[in-house]
């Protein structure tokens, strides 16, 4: 089994450990949004509050997108509109200037709730 998971910058500059193709990992997941810009089927989330559904996901890195937002203002508020996409052979802190996240697909997937 496959799973695409959408790994925030914020949450690897926070505490997150530095992850490569090939690696095993495991993770605390929240179920990803239909309506989100960036299709996945989980969120890493290690500051997922006591009220939120979680997952405990483990699996090996198949294959690692950054994920570079573009904003654009709406309201007054910017929000990301748009990204573009950069294939990575590792991902680690504090990669980003203006936001995004890494895109990882992970194989041999067992989840737990």
């Amino acid at each position: 089994m496959q799973a695409m998971i959408f790994y925030e910058d914020w949450q690897m500059d926070c505490c997150g450990d530095p992850f490569a193709i090939g690696d095993d990992v495991n993770w605390v997941c929240v179920k990803g949004d239909d309506g989100a810009l960036v299709a996945c089927d989980y969120y890493y989330d290690a500051h997922a509050d006591e009220y939120a559904k979680q997952f405990y996901i483990t699996g090996q890195v198949m294959d690692i997108t950054q994920i570079n937002f573009r904003y654009e203002l709406k309201a007054g508020i910017c929000v990301p509109s748009t990204y573009h996409q950069n294939p990575l052979k590792k991902a680690q802190a504090f990669m980003f200037k203006n936001g995004g996240g890494f895109l990882v697909l992970l194989d041999n997937v067992v989840i737990k709730s």
